[in-house]
């Protein structure tokens, strides 16, 4: 595989002289999440470690430890983690 500027000419190729489309705005993201019935399981743990208040979470979103995750991940559904 050639190189040039230390990136192989594959990876040249993929990310192309193309300008990079831009990432869609997170409100939209989240409201069509939403629309498609997704809920957000956030860590009582690191919630609380941070104290931060519960009525500032965003829609859809519930405080769910580490067992309803994995009862509802084990089912087939897509998790998404950070």
């Amino acid at each position: 595989m050639a190189h040039r500027r230390g990136r192989p000419a594959r990876a040249r190729r993929l990310c192309g002289p193309y300008p990079r489309r831009p990432e869609p705005p997170v409100e939209r993201l989240h409201a069509q999440f939403i629309e498609k019935s997704g809920r957000f399981y956030v860590c009582p743990i690191c919630f609380n470690e941070r104290e931060l208040d519960a009525a500032e979470l965003v829609e859809n979103a519930e405080l769910q430890g580490a067992t309803p995750l994995m009862e509802f991940a084990r089912d087939g559904a897509m998790t998404f983690t950070y």
